[in-house]
């Protein structure tokens, strides 16, 4: 064989080498840029989603608040109540998850640890002459007044249901599920105090003095 044929072939392959080389570390650079770029597109929408959650999270709040103001001592069952009531523009869903938002409830006051349970272990009665003391009324439901204080389940605020880290901190907390939309209640719903009287109305049981 000749020697010029020998080192044209060992020349070419080395030169096919370099190219492969070449062509591999390419493919690498490319992944690590798509993958760069795809991370920082993930945190923009992230981002675009978050500024998102605090402007919805907010118009709700003030959404409660003018519903407070324009119906003293009562309180939305639904974010539909406020839409309907042009409070809300609308039922806002939660941007970091796409769907609802957890919904904040007025608490119920709380009750003695039988009547939480809704039964009555025991009631005293008479002593009879067969010595019972106690008359024992297992399974009987307990009912709260219907004006009673405390009993109120309307909305006060809505929360994220997703636990991801926040890039920014909304009253010391880090994650969206932390980020607390709720409206201060002036007064629980349900609490008895009856409709606000009007200008130059008397509140109820008052008398003007002659």
């Amino acid at each position: 064989m000749d020697a010029r044929t020998v080192s044209g072939s060992r020349a070419g392959n080395s030169s096919a080498g370099y190219v492969l080389f070449g062509v591999l570390i390419g493919i690498t650079l490319l992944g690590v840029g798509l993958t760069a770029a795809v991370t920082l597109w993930s945190q923009a929408v992230q981002r675009e989603d978050e500024a998102e959650l605090l402007f919805r999270g907010e118009a709700i709040v003030r959404a409660l608040e003018r519903f407070q103001q324009d119906r003293p001592g009562t309180l939305p069952e639904t974010l539909d109540e406020l839409v309907e009531g042009k409070y809300l523009r609308r039922a806002w869903r939660d941007p970091m998850t796409g769907r609802s938002f957890r919904i904040l409830r007025a608490e119920a006051a709380a009750a003695p640890a039988t009547a939480a349970a809704g039964v009555i272990g025991a009631r005293p009665r008479p002593t009879n002459p067969a010595g019972d003391e106690f008359e024992e009324r297992a399974g009987e439901e307990v009912r709260p007044e219907p004006d009673a204080p405390g009993t109120a389940t309307g909305i006060t605020g809505v929360v994220s249901t997703s636990d991801r880290l926040s890039f920014r901190t909304y009253e010391g907390a880090r994650r969206y599920n932390e980020w607390r939309f709720e409206a201060e209640v002036a007064a629980a719903a349900g609490s008895g105090g009856g409709r606000s009287a009007a200008a130059g109305e008397e509140p109820p049981g008052t008398r003007r003095s002659r």
